[in-house]
């Protein structure tokens, strides 16, 4: 139990009597040494403060007796077993209070160690660690907040505490609910579910533009000719028999592969718009694998530093997704420098039919730069190669920004030289029949889904 203010009001009020009659003799007995004109009351303020404590005693030892049992109260916890990184993940505390009392106090679930949210009025996520409750006797309710990981891997709850006033507000009393829980924080499986339901209707990703890129090389059906189709597509065999015109109509092939492979060397640990590169990397690298699973490529993921560290081969089929993010999520960046040419030998070795060989990456320094362009380099033309980077917003903004002070001539010379970089690196690996896509993380997964329609439209793989 820990004492409330007003505890504390009514112990003190009953002490103002005594320091009173205090400050009287002291006071007379001052400018009247030897005369004491409190004596004759001292029994009687004693007697009245001895009464008045009794009094708050009983009045204490009520107030404990009527209050909220911990044994009238249940409370649970509802959180998914995996949560999306950088997503508001919902959080739902149960409260039950069977007592016949109003349950007044504060909830603090000991959650992992992330961000915590609550939703306003106003549909803002606002940060909470703690939050009020205040529920009728006999009734039940629900308390909902926010969690937003960071970081992805293994974490775990521990209590929930609440701390509740007594009837006659005297006290607080804290009550511990032991609910342990442990788990797991993966790249964004909300962002897949939001793609899924995107591709499986067939709009806002592409499809339209698929059909207005190229009908693609695979026979797909006749049909009768329409006015506008083109006159190369009619068959003419099929038109003697039917005597009115036929086209063949084709479809983009679906025998593909696609190789996506993953950087989680030194650089992509860095943090960027709140995740680090790889964790941006990795969203992508899985919406891009469902985007090929669900047009029938096949897909397989690598993921390198100085050496392989994970190899799934390509595979069609959406159960190859789920393969993939098991064995993706736990990975974690290493403060190691990537060996380009080494690595991307060695999974094109493992990777016989030609594929479009995605790296996920980042473009800093001129020496990692002719790393990676060696090492791509040696991907054609048995492969595609397909350079995909993070660009800066900061750094961007800095380059065009207007210089006031000697810092800000300092960043912007060392921001225009690492965009230069850049650009030269993109601009030699295009030259030499790779693709480049070089955008703001936060656009990176869809950016490298129309990236790959398009590919694919475009039968270049």
């Amino acid at each position: 139990m820990i004492a409330n203010s007003k505890l504390y009001f009514l112990v003190f009020l009953g002490l103002i009597p005594l320091v009173l009659a205090g400050i009287i003799q002291v006071a007379y007995s001052f400018f009247n040494p030897g005369k004491f004109p409190m004596a004759g009351l001292e029994p009687v303020i004693i007697a009245l403060v001895i009464i008045y404590d009794v009094l708050l005693l009983i009045i204490f030892l009520t107030d404990i007796i009527l209050s909220i049992h911990p044994d009238e109260l249940v409370i649970s916890r509802e959180v998914a077993d995996k949560l999306s990184i950088n997503r508001y993940n919902e959080v739902t505390l149960n409260i039950s209070n069977f007592s016949s009392d109003t349950l007044t106090g504060i909830i603090k679930d000991d959650s992992p160690e992330m961000p915590v949210y609550q939703l306003t009025n106003k549909n803002n996520y606002v940060s909470a660690k703690k939050f009020n409750i205040s529920l009728p006797p006999g009734s039940k309710g629900e308390l909902v907040y926010y969690l937003k990981p960071d970081y992805r891997g293994h974490f775990a709850f521990e209590n929930i505490n609440i701390r509740y006033l007594s009837r006659f507000k005297l006290f607080w009393r804290q009550v511990k609910f032991n609910f342990p829980k442990e788990i797991k924080v993966y790249p964004d499986l909300v962002g897949l579910q939001e793609l899924s339901f995107k591709l499986t209707r067939s709009t806002e990703v592409g499809e339209t533009r698929i059909r207005k890129l190229g009908e693609g090389t695979e026979f797909s059906s006749l049909r009768e000719y329409i006015i506008g189709d083109d006159v190369k597509r009619i068959d003419w065999k099929a038109t003697a028999r039917r005597d009115f015109p036929i086209v063949r109509t084709f479809e983009v092939s679906k025998d593909q592969t696609i190789l996506i492979l993953l950087d989680a060397g030194r650089m992509m640990s860095t943090r960027i718009s709140g995740l680090s590169r790889f964790d941006w990397g990795l969203n992508a690298a899985l919406s891009l694998s469902l985007a090929a699973l669900s047009k029938g490529d096949q897909v397989g993921v690598g993921v390198f530093s100085d050496t392989p560290k994970l190899f799934i081969p390509a595979k069609r089929g959406k159960i190859n997704l789920k393969n993939i993010i098991e064995g993706i999520h736990a990975i974690q960046p290493e403060p190691v420098e990537p060996d380009y040419v080494g690595v991307l030998a060695n999974f094109a070795s493992l990777q016989k039919k030609r594929a479009l060989i995605v790296v996920i990456t980042d473009l800093i320094d001129a020496i990692a730069s002719k790393s990676l362009l060696k090492g791509l380099a040696h991907l054609a033309p048995r492969h595609l190669p397909f350079c995909v980077t993070f660009n800066d917003k900061q750094i961007i903004q800095y380059a065009h920004q207007q210089v006031e002070t000697p810092d800000d001539v300092f960043r912007q010379s060392v921001s225009i030289d690492l965009l230069e970089q850049r650009k030269q690196a993109l601009n030699t690996l295009i030259r030499k029949g790779g693709l480049a896509l070089d955008v703001p993380p936060e656009e990176l997964s869809n950016a490298i889904v129309d990236k790959y329609l398009t590919i694919k439209a475009k039968n270049m793989i």
